[in-house]
């Protein structure tokens, strides 16, 4: 008999307490949008947006958030910008034999183009340079009260699929969890 009511005894003291549950992965919402790019940066990346929203009932704190497969705006500027080197080399790999034949037309329309071409290019590296500056690849470590969100931006290489590792420490379970989304 003493038995069962030592069981009864701890069975009710272990149901009064206060059980503190840790976060799960439903109290965080994370949604990746794609952006649409309108420069050169559209050839080999594809935008995406994150938006990381805190659904829990405590105070979490983003410790650590990494874009795996993201490339900065800045980084990725400088392997698709030109200069204008790449489309001048063209116009003259054309126009340089075309004057051989043409008597000379070939190599008149290369040096007239060649300050167009060079307008252009640089117009379009001033577009995607402002276009690659709001990717920052970046989640800063915050807190997030419920119902609050942090937002990022980054560029993934188009064959590469984005993928968000996050770790958060939840201020009421005194935890550390990790997930990937």
């Amino acid at each position: 008999m003493k038995k069962y009511i030592s069981i009864l005894i701890l069975f009710s003291v272990l149901c009064t307490q206060n059980i503190v549950f840790a976060i799960k992965q439903e109290d965080i919402t994370v949604k990746a949008e794609k952006q649409i790019l309108k420069s050169r940066l559209k050839k080999e990346y594809v935008g995406y947006s994150y938006k990381i929203t805190n659904n829990s009932k405590s105070t979490i704190n983003i410790v650590n958030a990494q874009i795996v497969n993201g490339i900065d705006g800045n980084n990725a500027y400088s392997t698709v910008s030109t200069k204008g080197g790449k489309s001048v080399g063209i116009l003259w790999a054309v126009c340089g034999p075309a004057g051989v034949f043409s008597l000379g037309v070939g190599w008149l329309v290369g040096i007239i183009a060649t300050p167009i071409v060079l307008i252009v290019g640089n117009k379009k590296d001033k577009r995607t340079k402002k276009e690659s500056t709001k990717y920052t690849n970046t989640i800063l470590s915050s807190e997030l009260i419920p119902g609050e969100s942090v937002n990022a931006m980054t560029l993934i290489p188009k064959d590469a699929k984005p993928q968000l590792n996050i770790s958060i420490y939840d201020k009421r379970s005194k935890e550390y969890q990790s997930f990937t989304y």
